[in-house]
């Protein structure tokens, strides 16, 4: 028997997390584990009765909602905090003996965000990892190990620029890397691809699995991102009300009831070369008459009112217009020749938009292609070096006040204040944005309750987790009724759930005239909301269109081929679907070969250059089309 976890919480216990290797070397244990961030005050424990055994190299997942204690988990785990009962053991010895270096030394730890005012180079931020291994003389060798890693994450090009000056997406990137200087046993990781494009999301997690194995490492990461835990884990936990809900493999634990049960989501559960895959469905969802799974997004949310605003487009015909086409107004959002330069670096360059009235308009790149810096630089918040923006008429250089009492903003990192509550945060936002007291209260009554908030305004701040501060985040943003609201990727953080709830009300939000300008890494977020999609990268607009046409410029179908799971796949396109199912008769006996439907996604990944998710919605190809290499 190679590991044991007990669910004391429901009363079950089954053998998992067999791992990688069979060595004793890594072994981690939690025993009957309790935590509670307030224990004299009586209330309900972030973590109760929680047991596992781990064993043996592996890439583990910590699944669930927010709220639930997986921070608090590994946080217990890793010495960051004490549990209020129970004991932690790493190869049988408590952690709370082990001196705090050798802990260091066992143990990596790469946080869900990083203090992004480190006055340091990317290189100086990354050696700071090698601090529990360094001594008189070992500089040389340290530095090996930095630029090893900047290899190994791809970041070498950010060596000698300032940690502040990256962007979030980066900082992952960098804190990744100095997590890996450190050279751990154990590794663990806060959402290490929450603010990264789809290109890393996939690279990095695909590395850490390879790493486990390279370095007979244990790897225990929390993430939001299911198909991409369910592609690549060893073993998934699933918390839920502070216990484990469920445990073992991808299939045992990815499973339409477990989404139900632990999320509140409908899902539909689809085979992936031997892995599950999870496709957000609702009750309107229904197969096609070709018989590939229909993916709806509700276009509104049935509980929200919106009394106060009128439609900003209309649906009648026009001259100019496509029979049953949105006729937009005049655009709200424009920029011109929007440039910016950081010292010698320029992250934006030569920007030309135009968002019209009424439309989701949708702002995709890379990490560091400068989609945050663009948007900040159109809500007031940066100066351009060059160029010229105006909002809803106005023109921001001269008369930025009025433009910003047009619209609302939710930023990457909130800011909250942690030391009051959520009513009062709440409350702060309205009063600055010119409301009333009763204004105030009454758009939190109606905004509250559609981000679950009711139960959580008395908290403070700082209690919560990072998915529900970016609740609070959310309602900030919309007290004031904007016309214009700017969302710089609203559901890092987000899980499952919330990230619906989120798409509701931003397509109940736009159904009554709010325009709206997001930035994601969630390609299939664009997909199913925008009206308009603009590709970013190196600071240049390169490909602007709606979802559809940007697919169609790249072909409407593609067949994806890949030895395993740890190679790149390759990924042709085509423009029928009978082209594409010839292909893999071509490539029949060689590798396992899929033909879907291109998407969104991939028309970003080879507009932008960047490599493939491997897959996405999947169709398999009938018998005849399928291989498995014979290795």
């Amino acid at each position: 028997m190679n590991g044991i976890l007990s669910l004391s919480k429901h009363g079950l216990e089954k053998d998992v997390f067999d791992g990688i290797y069979d060595e004793p070397g890594i072994r981690l244990s939690v025993d009957d584990l309790s935590f509670s961030y307030n224990p004299k005050k009586g209330l309900k424990p972030t973590l109760e009765g929680v047991t596992l055994d781990i064993r043996g190299a592996q890439l583990l997942s910590i699944l669930g909602p927010n709220g639930v204690g997986k921070s608090t988990f590994i946080h217990c785990m890793n010495r960051i905090l004490e549990p209020t009962e129970g004991a932690v053991t790493i190869n049988d010895y408590p952690v709370k003996d082990i001196p705090l270096k050798d802990m260091a030394k066992l143990t990596g730890y790469v946080p869900y965000s990083a203090n992004d005012s480190f006055p340091l180079s990317v290189t100086d931020t990354i050696l700071m990892g090698r601090h529990p291994h360094s001594k008189l003389g070992s500089l040389d060798e340290d530095l090996e190990v930095v630029e090893s890693v900047l290899k190994l994450i791809g970041i070498e090009d950010l060596a000698d620029r300032m940690f502040n000056e990256l962007s979030a997406g980066q900082h992952q990137k960098v804190m990744l890397a100095r997590g890996l200087a450190q050279e751990p046993r154990i590794l663990f990781l806060d959402e290490p691809t929450s603010n990264l494009d789809i290109k890393y999301q996939l690279e990095i997690t695909r590395l850490l699995k390879r790493l486990s194995r390279e370095r007979n490492m244990l790897v225990i990461m929390i993430s939001h991102d299911i198909n991409i835990a369910a592609k690549y884990s060893d073993n998934i936990l699933m918390l839920l009300d502070g216990g484990i809900y469920a445990a073992g493999k991808p299939s045992d634990v990815i499973t339409e009831k477990n989404l139900k049960v632990v999320y509140g989501v409908d899902a539909k559960i689809i085979d992936d070369c031997g892995r599950p895959h999870m496709i957000l469905v609702d009750n309107e969802a229904q197969d096609t008459d070709d018989g590939e799974f229909s993916i709806s997004v509700p276009k509104v949310y049935p509980n929200v009112r919106f009394p106060s605003k009128a439609m900003a487009f209309n649906m009648s015909e026009s001259n100019n217009a496509s029979e049953g086409a949105i006729c937009f107004e005049e655009a709200i959002i424009r920029c011109e020749g929007l440039t910016k330069d950081f010292g010698s670096f320029r992250a934006v360059d030569g920007i030309n938009l135009k968002i019209n009235k009424g439309e989701i308009y949708g702002f995709l790149g890379p990490n560091g292609a400068g989609k945050t810096t663009t948007v900040r630089m159109l809500t007031t918040m940066e100066r351009p070096t060059t160029g010229k923006v105006w909002i809803d008429g106005h023109d921001t250089s001269t008369d930025y006040i009025a433009a910003r009492r047009s619209l609302g903003v939710i930023q990457q990192q909130n800011s909250l204040d942690k030391d009051i509550s959520v009513r009062d945060n709440i409350m702060h936002h309205a009063l600055i944005q010119g409301l009333s007291f009763r204004q105030a209260r009454e758009r939190m009554a109606e905004l509250c309750p559609i981000m679950e908030l009711d139960s959580r305004m008395d908290d403070l701040v700082e209690t919560l987790s990072g998915g529900w501060k970016k609740r609070v985040s959310i309602v900030c943003s919309m007290i004031h009724d904007p016309d214009v609201l700017f969302l710089d990727e609203p559901t890092t953080g987000l899980d499952t759930q919330s990230r619906n709830l989120l798409w509701r009300m931003i397509r109940a939000l736009n159904h009554r005239g709010t325009t709206i300008f997001l930035t994601t890494h969630y390609i299939y977020e664009a997909e199913s909301l925008c009206d308009r999609v603009g590709m970013i990268t190196h600071g240049h607009l390169i490909a602007e269109g709606t979802p559809d046409e940007l697919i169609g410029s790249v072909g409407r179908y593609v067949t994806v081929t890949a030895p395993d799971d740890e190679q790149e796949p390759t990924v042709r396109f085509f423009a029928t679907r009978r082209e594409a199912m010839d292909e893999a008769d071509r490539h029949a006996g060689d590798h396992d070969t899929i033909v879907r439907k291109a998407t969104l996604e991939d028309a970003f990944l080879e507009i932008t250059g960047r490599s493939v998710r491997w897959p996405t919605f999947s169709e398999r190809p009938s018998a005849s089309h399928t291989a498995t290499s014979a290795s």
